[in-house]
């Protein structure tokens, strides 16, 4: 088991986590997109 700290998450790390996200589905989305046009 590593012995890191435990994380603490501030709003700036929350919004770059939704943004992240929103980015992945996003990009999910996409490919779904392009897959299904084949």
């Amino acid at each position: 088991m590593p012995t890191n700290p435990p994380l603490t998450l501030d709003a700036t790390d929350h919004a770059i986590i939704a943004e992240l996200q929103g980015d992945g589905r996003m990009r999910v989305a996409q490919l779904g997109r392009a897959v299904s046009a084949h």
